[in-house]
């Protein structure tokens, strides 16, 4: 079961770098250049501050959705949707329990790893008042990218 899981997270990073741009959800804002975007807002500087900028950047953006991603897997593994589903929910499963849970981290060669993240729990401040405020610390997965995939990512 392991190796399945291991074959199909190969074959989503490799559909990742292989998809068409165009290909899945439809966003509106992929019908312009990011350079035609940033032009007209320049023009309209005035009314564009950083943060519209970084919004539109994200926008422009395409983004794979959980529905695309089994549609892609499904196609390269020739498993059934419902079938890949699973091995996706086992997978998020695997890395919750051995990396939140256990503290452990998850080494995938040529992919990268997913360790826990543990943010402690420290003084913050109010800006409108300067009152101290604790703020509680939290537990999260983060993921460092192996350098194969960085390269792969950079070609």
């Amino acid at each position: 079961m392991l190796f399945l899981v291991l074959i199909l997270l190969i074959c989503a990073v490799d559909a990742f770098y292989t998809v068409p741009f165009n290909q899945g959800t439809f966003n509106p804002m992929t019908s312009k250049s990011m350079d035609s975007i940033m032009k007209q807002n320049n023009e309209r500087s005035s009314n564009c501050n950083k943060n519209t900028r970084f919004a539109l950047k994200m926008a422009a953006k395409e983004v794979v959705t959980k529905a695309d991603l089994l549609d892609i897997l499904k196609d390269k593994s020739g498993l059934t949707k419902k079938d890949v589903d699973s091995v996706l929910a086992a997978l998020t499963e695997a890395i919750s329990e051995q990396v939140l849970d256990g503290g452990k981290e998850i080494r995938l060669r040529d992919f990268g790893t997913f360790k826990q993240k543990v943010t402690k729990a420290r003084m913050g401040r109010n800006p409108r008042t300067g009152e101290a405020i604790p703020v509680s610390g939290s537990t999260s997965v983060g993921f460092s990218a192996a350098t194969a995939f960085k390269k792969k990512n950079n070609e």
